[in-house]
């Protein structure tokens, strides 16, 4: 609710009740208005009698101490007398009702002749003014809702306000901020990737439906600003994606030159953290604005770079000297896994792009086929390890469990990946998963 806080005591007889009531009375009872005032004044002006002796029954004050307490604070925040805050407090509890009014019928016209900028500083204003109204009453918001039953309308207007005028702000940091980039794709990446932490904490992950709701609601919004913090996103992603790319080719390369090197470890780790970055941008932006200018083509291709470099290092690292270490392996293939829902956040999976091609985004079948050839991999993998067991090569004491581990996993993998491709035409998949019947049969009758 608006004001924050736990909400605060109820208002006294006194001054809570008078406040309220001064922009309800109507102005034929002005007299009355202005006597009560004088009276109440009267009494917050008069100083506290000593306390009296016990069994005084004549001396009990007069004057709410909660209400007197209170006054008292307010008129020394602000540099006055008490006397003056009362008659301050009276005046602008008068002005409720035209402010409210102001606030509900606010409306921003884009043909109009007023410009963003300037809506902006007359609804930010405007809301300042609702929003401090509760320094003026002693029961702050919960007195406004319960004596101006407008509020009650005005206060959810109120809050669409202040989203969208902080939103307005962050593109006003944003374009401030993008001067002070520095450094290589790397840092560049990393300052931008700040940036959306920053947005996403304030706006949530996309921030087009508040803005499809401030319109709707006649605000301001600086749509223009807002198209040119998109444009410089996606240009830095574009950068980035390809800095990945060409450190994984050169990574590979390495790789086969010295039969192994660990470099592709970390081009492999930097080329999936890139992609993740891409998604994230894609649900801030929109995938349409990822998707023009062929930056969702290249992202494709880092997908199908850093599938290849998932290969180099199952070849290199895994495929012979680790076959039977399972959390060493799967971490590898948990990896594609995990890499099944970037693929279908930014390319809406690649099941329905077997069979034709979209320009915009790039080589998709290509990408699909290098997924088959890495689910081809696990299951050749899976199957070496039950033939090893069946010349009785296996390890000691653990029977046929470690094989029916792995084909539990070999089994998840090919579900999600035929979830992601569709129908697999590859015959060493298809002769995999043959075999994968004939060995879960094998294994039932043990």
């Amino acid at each position: 609710p608006l004001g924050g806080g736990a909400p605060p005591p109820p208002p006294p007889p006194g001054l809570g009740g008078f406040m309220g009531m001064a922009a309800a009375r109507p102005a034929t009872q002005a007299d009355m208005i202005k006597g009560m005032e004088r009276r109440l004044t009267k009494k917050l002006m008069t100083p506290k009698k000593k306390k009296p002796a016990a069994g005084d029954a004549s001396s009990s004050s007069k004057i709410d101490p909660k209400t007197a307490q209170w006054v008292a604070l307010q008129s020394r925040k602000r540099g006055v007398t008490e006397e003056e805050f009362v008659e301050m407090a009276s005046k602008k509890a008068k002005t409720v009702g035209d402010i409210l009014h102001k606030v509900q019928s606010f409306q921003f016209e884009k043909e109009g002749r007023q410009s963003v900028n300037a809506a902006l500083q007359e609804v930010e204003e405007l809301s300042n003014e609702a929003m401090s109204l509760n320094e003026w009453f002693f029961g702050g918001f919960r007195e406004l809702r319960e004596n101006y039953p407008l509020w009650n309308k005005v206060e959810a207007k109120l809050e669409i306000i202040e989203s969208c005028i902080a939103f307005n702000h962050h593109i006003e940091d944003f374009h401030r901020s993008v001067g002070r980039q520095k450094g290589d794709a790397i840092a560049r990446s990393a300052f931008t990737r700040d940036m959306l932490d920053k947005a996403k904490r304030s706006f949530g992950v996309a921030p087009s439906d508040d803005i499809a709701k401030w319109l709707e609601a006649k605000l301001p919004v600086d749509e223009s600003g807002w198209d040119r913090i998109k444009a410089h996103i996606v240009g830095e992603v574009k950068v980035f994606v390809q800095y990945c790319k060409t450190k994984g080719e050169e990574a590979i390369r390495r790789c086969h030159e010295h039969k192994g090197d660990p470099a592709v470890l970390k081009a492999k780790d930097q080329a999936a953290g890139c992609l993740n970055f891409c998604c994230e941008v894609a649900s801030y932006v929109g995938v349409d604005v990822v998707k023009k200018d062929m930056t969702l083509a290249a992202c494709v291709e880092l997908a199908k770079e850093h599938c290849r470099m998932v290969l180099e290092v199952y070849d290199h690292f895994y495929s012979k000297a680790d076959v039977h270490n399972k959390s060493k392996a799967t971490s590898l293939f948990e990896e594609i896994l995990r890499m099944y829902k970037t693929y279908t956040a930014l390319f809406g999976g690649l099941r329905t792009f077997a069979n034709h091609h979209d320009e915009a985004l790039g080589d998709l079948r290509g990408l699909r086929n290098i997924v088959i050839d890495i689910t081809g991999r696990l299951m050749g993998h899976i199957l070496r390890i039950a033939e090893a067991y069946k010349d009785g090569d296996g390890k000691e004491g653990d029977d046929t469990k470690e094989v029916t581990s792995w084909l539990v996993y070999g089994c998840k993998f090919v579900s999600q990946t035929l979830r992601m491709v569709g129908e697999v035409e590859d015959e060493d998949v298809r002769d995999a998963i043959e075999q994968f019947v004939e060995l879960d049969a094998a294994l039932s009758d043990e």
